[in-house]
């Protein structure tokens, strides 16, 4: 904590900071460290990203058995790393692992880890989105220099409804897991004006609530863009899996989500 704060003295200030903890280190400790009340303002965790070699499966006799579940288990995004270095059946076989231990994570296998910048860094999501908004079903080729096997598609999705807490956290949680990171704006069923930005990195999602500038015209509508695997999804498929979140949320009502004060409030969807 005492060296991120020494890096906010810097100007200009880092787009980015990221934290690599020892491979005995756990985590959730080092995260935690900044969902503190009293640094969130300054640091906002986007993502954790658990790195296993294809060639180290995990083994359940080891004396790391425990650590090596407890990294997995709290990663938002699991890469399974020299996959070229061992045979399918391997390969597999941690595959399986994981899944077991994270059955909803979202895992990418690479080689030389090679990890497009897409999947990791905000700003650079948001550039595929701007892109993806203005070209419908474009497919995106980071790191095409180093692998051209490795390819993300990206869909998007449009709404004119007003979406409450609930169902956008029911649309969230049932993502389907080829779907890696997505962002957008949300229009809220809320009696202030307050719209949402919504992020997906892996299996956490976040909606933090915004107020409108005082002299905007237009209401935001909700655009969301999504980064995954291609084949995972289409932008019909995407379509009929939020209306049908938003129709069982109606359904159910919306006890349990009343918002009092939404003035820099984050809603988080673990």
């Amino acid at each position: 904590l005492k060296e991120v704060t020494r890096l906010f003295e810097r100007d200009p200030l880092p787009e980015h900071i990221v934290i690599e903890s020892s491979g005995v280190a756990r985590p959730v400790s080092v995260a935690e460290t900044f969902f503190n009340p009293a640094v969130q303002h300054l640091v906002e965790v986007q993502n954790m990203i658990t790195l296993l070699d294809a060639d180290l499966v995990i083994d359940d006799q080891a004396d790391y058995t425990d650590l090596a579940y407890a990294q997995v288990a709290v990663a938002d995004l699991v890469v399974i790393n020299k996959t070229d270095l061992v045979p399918p059946q391997r390969l597999e076989t941690v595959r399986q692992k994981v899944e077991a231990i994270v059955p909803r994570a979202r895992i990418l296998e690479t080689t030389f880890g090679v990890v497009p910048l897409e999947l990791i860094f905000d700003d650079q999501m948001s550039r595929a989105m701007e892109s993806s908004l203005r070209e419908k079903d474009k497919l995106l080729t980071p790191h095409q220099e180093h692998r051209h096997d490795q390819e993300f598609a990206t869909w998007t999705f449009r709404s004119q409804a007003k979406w409450s807490f609930n169902a956008i956290h029911l649309a969230v949680e049932h993502l389907p897991l080829g779907i890696f990171r997505a962002k957008g704006m949300v229009q809220l069923d809320l009696e202030t004006d307050d719209y949402g930005v919504l992020q997906v990195t892996g299996r956490r999602g976040w909606l933090k609530l915004v107020e409108p500038e005082p002299d905007a015209d237009e209401i935001v509508t909700t655009e969301l863009v999504f980064i995954g695997k291609p084949g995972s999804t289409s932008n019909d498929d995407l379509k009929r899996h939020f209306e049908q979140a938003w129709q069982a949320a109606n359904d159910q009502g919306e006890e349990g989500y009343t918002v009092t004060d939404l003035r820099a409030f984050n809603v988080i969807f673990a």
